[in-house]
């Protein structure tokens, strides 16, 4: 038996004979052609996200930024989508491993819980607020949403790393502001 499908059972007027008692759900079983072509979707997903966790994982963004292109235009003909979407964000996805960060604050700053964590705060605490009488109210009651989301985040797990983001930090800007200074030079001249 490769698998199981799930139908509704006829009804009377549909010619199913004697109405049974329960009318819910049956199951039938799924042929072996339906569950291969979903194991094959289910593997191709699987090595996508294992392309882009791989390129994640990589110190060198060059060679993460290559991997992710690669799977992009490998994407392009099945999901156009989704490889248009990978090629949008190659920028914010690499933001963390340009900077050239350790692993461990690298997988810090790049999950996304603290502010999801956040957010869910502010509309729990704003959720009975029905009319907002001006855009000082919400930003003060955002504020106070963001006071008591405080309370519950803990401490980084890479937090001893951050004075090695502050270097990196630095650096890029340094970096950005020559560049900035170089293209205005060669406008100018």
């Amino acid at each position: 038996m490769a698998g199981w499908q799930v139908l509704s059972r006829p009804s009377a007027a549909e010619g199913g004979g004697r109405r049974p008692a329960f009318t819910g759900l049956a199951t039938q079983p799924y042929s072996a052609t339906e569950v291969d072509g979903w194991q094959h979707k289910l593997s191709r997903v699987s090595q996508n996200r294992a392309a882009v966790h791989q390129a994640w994982e990589l110190n060198d963004a060059a060679k993460a930024e290559k991997l992710i292109r690669n799977l992009a235009q490998r994407l392009e003909r099945d999901a156009p989508s989704v490889s248009k979407s990978l090629l949008e964000g190659l920028d914010e996805i690499l933001t963390v491993s340009r900077l050239g960060l350790p692993a461990e604050l690298r997988r810090s700053l790049a999950c996304t819980n603290i502010i999801e964590n956040m957010m869910g705060t502010v509309r729990r605490v704003t959720r009975n607020v029905k009319r907002w009488s001006s855009s000082s109210m919400a930003l003060r009651w955002t504020a106070a949403a963001m006071n008591e989301a405080k309370k519950g985040f803990r401490r980084l797990k890479a937090y001893k790393q951050l004075p090695a983001l502050r270097v990196a930090l630095a650096a890029h800007y340094e970096k950005e502001t020559n560049n900035r200074a170089l293209v205005q030079t060669a406008k100018a001249a």
